[in-house]
Parts: C-alpha cells; sequence; structure tokens
C-alpha cells in the first residue's frame, strides 16, 4: 500500500515532466522558427510538438539522470553530501540540459533540413516554412539562390494549388530582416 509522501512524489514527478515538456517543446519551436527569422507569435504548442516533445525530454532525461547521478554519487560519497542536496543538484542540472539541447536541436534541425513543400502563387514560387493555426506559412522562394525571404504570408491548407516537396542539397537560406532604414528608403523611392 503506498503511503501519502508517495503519492505527493509522483503527482510532483508528473507536473515535472509535463512543465519541462511545454518549456522543451517552446524553446525548440523558439529556435526552430528564430533560424527562418519568423516571430515568435507563430509558436504552436500542440499535441504533436508536445508529444515529440516528451518523448525526448523521456529518453534524453533517462540517459543524463543515469550519467548524473552516478557522477553525483561518487562525488558525495567522498563529500559525504547529504540525499536532498543530490537530488536537487541532479534536477536541475538535468532541467538545464534538456532545455539547452532543445534550443540547439531546433536550430540544428532547421539549418540541415533539405526537404520543403513548395507551392505556385500567381506565377510566383513560395516556401511553406511552418504551419499555425490550420494555416500554412509561407514565404517567397529564390530559387536561382535557393534562399527566402522573411515575408510571410498565412494561407488556408485547403488553399493549396501546385504543391510539390523540393529537396535542397544544402539546405535553404534565409535573407536576413530589413533594417528600419532599408525600409524608409523603399517608401521615399
Amino acid at each position: 500500500m503506498q503511503n501519502d509522501k508517495d503519492k505527493i512524489d509522483i503527482a510532483l514527478l508528473i507536473v515535472l515532466i509535463t512543465g519541462v515538456s511545454y518549456g522543451m517543446a517552446f524553446f525548440y519551436e523558439y529556435s526552430y522558427q528564430g533560424y527562418y527569422k519568423l516571430p515568435i507569435v507563430f509558436i504552436d504548442l500542440n499535441i504533436t510538438t508536445l508529444t515529440r516533445s516528451l518523448s525526448y525530454t523521456l529518453l534524453a532525461a533517462l540517459v543524463i539522470f543515469s550519467i548524473l547521478n552516478t557522477i553525483v554519487y561518487f562525488i558525495s560519497f567522498k563529500l559525504k553530501i547529504d540525499t536532498l542536496w543530490k537530488r536537487v543538484t541532479i534536477l536541475v542540472f538535468l532541467i538545464s540540459i534538456l532545455i539547452f539541447g532543445a534550443f540547439k536541436l531546433g536550430e540544428f534541425k532547421a539549418s540541415t533540413k533539405e526537404e520543403y513543400m513548395i507551392l505556385k502563387l500567381k506565377e510566383e514560387l513560395f516556401v511553406v516554412v511552418t504551419s499555425y493555426s490550420g494555416n500554412l506559412i509561407i514565404a517567397p522562394l529564390d530559387i536561382k539562390t535557393e534562399t527566402m525571404s522573411p515575408e510571410f504570408q498565412a494561407i488556408e491548407i485547403k488553399s493549396m494549388k501546385d504543391t510539390q516537396i523540393i529537396t535542397f542539397e544544402n539546405g535553404l537560406n534565409v535573407k536576413e530582416l530589413k533594417s528600419s532604414k532599408e525600409l524608409k528608403k523603399e517608401q521615399l523611392n
């Protein structure tokens, strides 16, 4: 029979895993979309992103926890550190590694992505960057230089026509954002 202390620990663990999964999903999406210069408003934490994050969280947490637990055990054995301090140290370090890992993984995945959905609208090519609230977020594509411009539009998924998946062997380049000076020059001309 479980006592109340065990129930609190399990409830706390579930809350902690959920919170870390949300954090990992957010930082992964933040850095992934940051590569494309998408504003933070387009981060959509849905069941797909959270499920992916939760599976990565559990797998990485098990591996990292095992390594950290072994290291901290040997350090605390020599220094005679109490058990609560060991748990807190391992937990804080583990969460930090998981969040940082998710951030770096998002940026890496975006920079090495090779397959993109391309669509043609009014004789102009667009690349699908992500989806958000049932819409696709698209950006103009210069196929000659394999570069997209961070000038985003949202279109309904059902209005897609003339789409195909294209492979970019060296990934897709992203133009830098315009400065306010450039915008002023454009407005004056």
